[in-house]
């Protein structure tokens, strides 16, 4: 997948690796930050009309 701008941020969830995985993309790098679903005590999206969203992860 090519990065539409410098320093996209693409989260992967790998439901049989019970994993969510944050990347980074900056050119020619990728930075991944990695979560076990064990560590994640709640969830929560907030999305008001016509305004960005936010993913909460505790």
């Amino acid at each position: 997948r090519m990065n539409t701008y410098e320093g996209d941020l693409v989260a992967k969830i790998y439901y049989a690796k019970r994993k969510i995985v944050w990347e980074i993309l900056q050119r020619p790098l990728k930075c991944k930050i990695e979560t076990q679903w064990s560590d994640i005590i709640g969830i929560r999206a907030i999305m008001p009309p016509n305004r960005e969203g936010t993913l909460e992860i505790e």
